[in-house]
């Protein structure tokens, strides 16, 4: 279970009475899984894009950087990462005006749907249209879902089993059953890019809520990490050397249990298709 930033820094106050704020032991908490994300766990995220003809620029997801990114696929063909003086090649990417571009330009748009007002009804594995047939979509796309209101959870990607006229068929559970009220657009992205996650720092307001990203048993990583620089900033010196020595076996340990439950590795498995996308590390 996920321990709250709150609950963290109550136990390490008991653990080690302290006059420092909670600003000071939240920038370790970020300092912490910065550095694990950094060196050591490996977790891959998606963001998809709908080409648009002519554009051939993409905004990065927030947070990310070029260097973030690992493969670009363009309607299942990966392209070439490559730098801007080579930007021309055959299906690549590279990074430029502090956006992602994608060559050769897009020459179309990727299919979209919007419906009518009441036209769109949900089932838990269908979305059945009374308006326009659905066109330009096939079994395989993924697709996303936005403008409902009624049923908010349905706004959300999918991927498309079979196509009929007037049916989209998913597989069950895929969707909450429900009758849209409101106009409905579904659009079939085709640009795929998957790039490294790195967590994003946590701030004081937030302590109540957010969670500590590692799992609960390795919860004496943080608790070391920040005894060992609270001992440092307190010029006792002993004290650091004993917590550092704590906090590296500490990480030792984990270490192992990450490298034994790692998901494949990127360079193995991204070779078709939309290819594999890894979940990091998870408790057992």
């Amino acid at each position: 279970m996920s321990t709250t930033v709150s609950a963290f820094i109550t136990e390490l106050d008991l653990r080690y009475p302290n006059a420092f704020t909670n600003t000071n032991k939240l920038a370790w908490v970020n300092e912490l899984e910065l550095s694990l994300y950094t060196d050591i766990i490996e977790e891959y995220r998606v963001a998809y894009y709908s080409r648009t003809a002519h554009i051939q620029e993409l905004t990065l997801p927030s947070g990310v950087t070029f260097d973030d990114v690992y493969s670009v696929w363009v309607d299942s063909v990966q392209y070439q990462k490559n730098s801007l003086r080579h930007y021309n090649t055959l299906k690549s990417f590279w990074h430029e005006n502090n956006k992602l571009q994608i060559y050769p330009i897009p020459t179309e748009n990727d299919s979209s749907y919007v419906s009518g007002a009441a036209e769109i009804t949900f089932a838990v594995s269908t979305i059945t249209t009374t308006g326009d047939d659905f066109i330009g979509f096939t079994a395989g796309d993924i697709i996303l879902v936005s403008g409902c209101s009624d049923e908010t959870a349905n706004n959300k990607y999918a991927t498309i089993v079979s196509v009929a006229a007037k049916v989209l068929a998913f597989a069950t559970g895929t969707f909450t059953a429900q009758a849209e009220s409101a106009a409905v657009t579904i659009t079939a992205p085709k640009v795929k890019l998957i790039y490294r996650y790195t967590p994003t720092e946590k701030v004081v307001g937030n302590i109540a809520t957010d969670t500590l990203l590692l799992p609960g048993r390795f919860n004496s990583l943080y608790y070391f990490y920040a005894m060992a620089q609270m001992a440092l900033l307190n010029r006792e010196f002993d004290e650091y050397s004993n917590y550092q020595t704590l906090y590296n076996s500490a990480l030792a340990d984990f270490v192992r249990w990450y490298e034994d439950r790692r998901p494949f590795k990127a360079d193995n498995v991204l070779e078709s298709g939309w290819g594999y996308v890894s979940s990091g590390a998870e408790d057992e």
